[in-house]
C-alpha cells in the first residue's frame, strides 16, 4: 500500500527537488502572497464571504476547473514535445532530484524536459487536491460551525483561509514559472540568447566564459 500511494503522489516530488533560488520560488514568495492575502480576509471578517457560492473558496475552484486542463495538455505537451532544447540541463544553478538507483541514492542532474514535467505534473495533482479540498469546505462550513463555539470557529476559519491561500499562492507562482518556460524560455538556447546562436562556436565560448558567475547562478534560468 505505502508503494502504491508513493507513486500516486510522484507529482509531488517537484517539491523536493533541489536548486538555488527553487526555494524563494516554491515557498518564500507563496508564504507572503498567500498570507497577505488571508490577512486582509479575516481583518474584513463577515464583509469578506469566505464560504458559499460567492464566497472566496468558490472563487478559486472556479479557476482550478479551467487550471488543471491547461497542466494536464502543458504535461502532455511537454512530455512529448520534439525538442533538442529540452533535452539540454538547465542553465545556472541545476535542478537536482535525489533518486534511488539500486537501493542506493543518488543526485541527478534533470534535465528541461524533466524539471518541465515534474512541475506541471505537480502543478495539476495540487490544483486538483486544492479542488476538492475547496469544495469539501464549502460543503461543511456551516455544520462545523454551529457544532462549535463562536471563537472556535473564528479561529478555524482563519487557520483555514491561511493554509488555503498559501497554498493557492504557490500555485499561482509555481504557474508564472512555468508560463516563462512555455513562452519564452523553451525558445532559446541553453547556453544563452538566441542571438548568439549563430554566431561561430570560439565566440560562444568566449561569450560564455565572460558571463559572471552571480549572472548564471541568480535564476533557475536565465
Amino acid at each position: 500500500m505505502r508503494t502504491q500511494i508513493k507513486q500516486l503522489l510522484t507529482p509531488f516530488r517537484y517539491l523536493r527537488i533541489k536548486n538555488k533560488v527553487k526555494y524563494q520560488i516554491d515557498f518564500v514568495i507563496p508564504l507572503i502572497l498567500g498570507l497577505s492575502v488571508a490577512g486582509v480576509l479575516i481583518a474584513l471578517g463577515p464583509h469578506a464571504p469566505v464560504f458559499g457560492d460567492k464566497g472566496y473558496v468558490s472563487l478559486i475552484t472556479g479557476l482550478l476547473q479551467m487550471l488543471t486542463g491547461f497542466y494536464i495538455a502543458a504535461l502532455a505537451a511537454v512530455a512529448t514535445f520534439p525538442s533538442e532544447t529540452l533535452e539540454q540541463p538547465l542553465d545556472g544553478s541545476p535542478a537536482i532530484l535525489n533518486e534511488t538507483r539500486r537501493g542506493e541514492k543518488k543526485p541527478v542532474s534533470l534535465k528541461r524536459r524533466a524539471f518541465l514535467c515534474f512541475l506541471f505534473g505537480h502543478l495539476a495533482l495540487l490544483s486538483i487536491c486544492l479542488y476538492f479540498t475547496g469544495g469539501f469546505a464549502n460543503l461543511i462550513s456551516s455544520g462545523v460551525s454551529e457544532m462549535v463555539s463562536a471563537q472556535a470557529a473564528y479561529w478555524l476559519r482563519a487557520l483555514f483561509v491561511a493554509l488555503y491561500s498559501v497554498a493557492s499562492a504557490h500555485l499561482f507562482v509555481v504557474t508564472m514559472l512555468g508560463l516563462y518556460y512555455l513562452s519564452y524560455r523553451i525558445h532559446r538556447p541553453p547556453s544563452g540568447n538566441q542571438a548568439n546562436a549563430d554566431k561561430p562556436p570560439d565566440q560562444q565560448v568566449a561569450l560564455l566564459t565572460g558571463m559572471k558567475k552571480s549572472e548564471a547562478s541568480n535564476t533557475l534560468e536565465q
